[in-house]
């Protein structure tokens, strides 16, 4: 049989598109085959404090590269029973692959984590895709124990419409502007009564939620060590650390100009909500709250204040990362999935768009700087500090504590100090 030209051009492109067809099913070029999956036969659990939604991102993403992978995810909302469960499941030799752990809490963890292999995400790559509070927190000679796909930090929250009443037209920059304003924006009766509260500062974690963040921000803006540089023992007990609880403690001296807050007043957040606090210190994941509790509440966010000598700004971040289990029987499977989850620009993104968090990732936390409603969160994270603290519940208790000794006059600042010194140097011995 004879083909005419067209018909030749035709059977040709057929057959062209045939071969083309088959190389693609082949894998030979890429195209329509699919990747294919490895064969694994394994259930990663997953323990966490942030919705299912937060980590569906990467279940799919790491789901997809093995055929037989399982994924089991328990979620916590209080931090005292995660701990305890935590303790409780690993001792028994039945815990979870994947756990969280506070940025200030590695020490308390550290012994029960397989940190990250060193050429899955060397040191030099980890600085080129995080800030620097991140190695801060989980990296321990050398090695890379826990990562986030969210971060936050503590910022001042203020009452506009208390502002705008006492003429005041612009939050505090620096700790000199925040006392200055203390008296401007307190109203108390002559019995010595606080009717409305300037801020939430001075009291201990009984009526002020982040009490022991906020004192620590002040030692850390004033050069305190808190830690001694073997992390085996606690050193606050210095100059430096008693100016901070001096200066935190003084708006609970009832004789003070700057007299503004005292034990006997409710909560500071349901205060706030309630038009009766102008400042308050807290973190972002307040922000909806505060939006359900009190609609029309009038309020903006700010950097929290700096000391006015300062040539080096500090923020106090707040965050939790994920790690492994020592006892993990699937170790690197685990940090493949935590790898995905914050590392990879798209499964972070999803993440913390099925949250509202803020993103660790520099290349998208950069894109928050201008968001109407994190944007100060967002730059605090660039600058922001935490220190070591062994056990971060029992050094609230601590802090707490050395706060309440000094307000109700029944230690001397270095006296709460030494005491509070002695009491988290012990947890950290526990850990030698």
């Amino acid at each position: 049989m004879n083909f005419t030209k067209n018909q030749i051009i035709i059977v040709g492109g057929f057959a062209f598109v045939a071969i083309l067809f088959a190389l693609m099913l082949t894998g030979v070029i890429p195209g329509l085959k699919k990747s294919p999956q490895t064969a694994t036969k394994a259930d990663l659990v997953i323990w966490g404090f942030e919705p299912k939604k937060a980590i569906d991102p990467a279940i799919a993403a790491v789901g997809s590269r093995y055929s037989g992978l399982k994924f089991s995810y328990r979620q916590f909302t209080d931090e005292a029973e995660y701990h305890a469960a935590l303790l409780e499941s690993l001792a028994a030799g039945e815990g979870p692959d994947i756990f969280v752990v506070k940025n200030s809490g590695l020490l308390q963890h550290e012994n029960k984590i397989t940190p990250l292999p060193v050429d899955a995400l060397p040191l030099v790559q980890l600085r080129g895709i995080f800030p620097q509070a991140i190695e801060r927190s989980f990296v321990q000679g050398g090695k890379i124990y826990a990562l986030p796909v969210s971060v936050d930090t503590l910022a001042l929250i203020f009452n506009r419409d208390l502002f705008n009443q006492a003429g005041v037209t612009t939050p505090p920059a620096t700790w000199d502007e925040f006392t200055a304003l203390v008296p401007k924006l307190a109203k108390i009766d002559v019995s010595r009564q606080i009717t409305q509260a300037a801020s939430a500062i001075g009291g201990s974690g009984a009526n002020i939620p982040h009490a022991s963040d906020l004192l620590s921000l002040l030692m850390l803006q004033n050069g305190t060590p808190m830690v001694n540089s073997s992390l085996s023992a606690a050193r606050f007990t210095t100059q430096e650390g008693e100016e901070a609880l001096a200066f935190y403690t003084q708006f609970t001296n009832v004789g003070s100009s700057v007299y503004t807050w005292n034990s006997a007043l409710p909560n500071a957040f349901d205060l706030f909500t309630q038009g009766k606090v102008g400042m308050l210190f807290e973190y972002s994941d307040v922000l909806d709250t505060i939006r359900q509790r009190n609609p029309l509440m009038n309020f903006d966010i700010a950097p929290v204040p700096q000391k006015a000598s300062t040539t080096q700004i500090i923020t106090y971040a707040n965050f939790w990362g994920y790690t492994v289990a020592r006892q993990s029987q699937n170790p690197n499977l685990a940090w493949e999935f935590i790898l995905s989850l914050t590392t990879d620009a798209n499964v972070a993104r999803a993440s913390v768009t099925a949250t509202g968090k803020i993103p660790a990732l520099t290349v998208l936390l950069n894109r928050y700087f201008a968001d109407p409603r994190l944007n100060v969160f967002a730059r605090q994270f660039l600058v922001a500090r935490s220190w070591p603290e062994i056990d971060p519940a029992a050094v609230d208790e601590i802090f707490s504590t050395m706060i309440t000794l000094v307000s109700e006059n029944r230690a001397s600042v270095e006296g709460a100090l030494k005491q509070g010194e002695a009491g988290v140097s012990a947890l950290m011995a526990k850990r030698l």
